[in-house]
């Protein structure tokens, strides 16, 4: 590509209501496109490759003492894709997607030590991590990854003072 042209915007927020329940989130606009091509002309005007114009995500997290030492969290995640690009022909193109996360754990209350169960894509969502056509891979087939589907971690933390 010769030319392109590229402006966005990014958008964070933070925002704690009340004691132990936090909102934030983040929005994110990218207006990508090829002006110019000498190779393949009629690629400008289309999107950048591996472009998402549109991101959106949201979490919301409730803290909570559950003893005089321990504290309990809950945190959901939620994430929007809007299409994805992977050309500058823009002919193959994911669709917009959506993506669902939830933690659940427990902490002492000097924060030394945590135990958390989450799971990510929690609705399985199957999707391309990356792919590449035949047409841009150099090989005589198309090349792709999915993302990982459903997972579930437990993970433990210790804090060596």
């Amino acid at each position: 590509l010769d030319k392109v042209n590229i402006k966005g915007l990014d958008l964070d927020f933070r925002w704690l209501p009340i004691k132990g329940l936090e909102f934030d989130g983040g929005l994110g606009i990218t207006d990508s496109s090829i002006a110019k091509d000498s190779v393949t002309p009629g690629n400008a005007g289309h999107h950048t490759p591996k472009n998402v114009p549109f991101k959106l995500n949201l979490g919301a997290q409730y803290s909570q003492a559950l003893t005089a030492g321990l504290v309990g969290t809950v945190r959901v995640d939620a994430e929007h894709r809007d299409k994805k690009y992977w050309h500058p022909d823009n002919a193959a193109v994911s669709p917009a997607l959506d993506l669902l996360g939830l933690r659940v754990g427990v902490r002492d209350a000097r924060d030394r030590w945590s135990v958390t169960l989450a799971a990510r894509n929690l609705t399985n969502k199957r999707y391309y991590a990356d792919y590449n056509s035949r047409a841009y891979s150099g090989l005589p087939y198309d090349v792709g990854s999915l993302a990982t589907p459903r997972t579930y971690a437990l993970e433990a933390k210790y804090r060596f003072e």
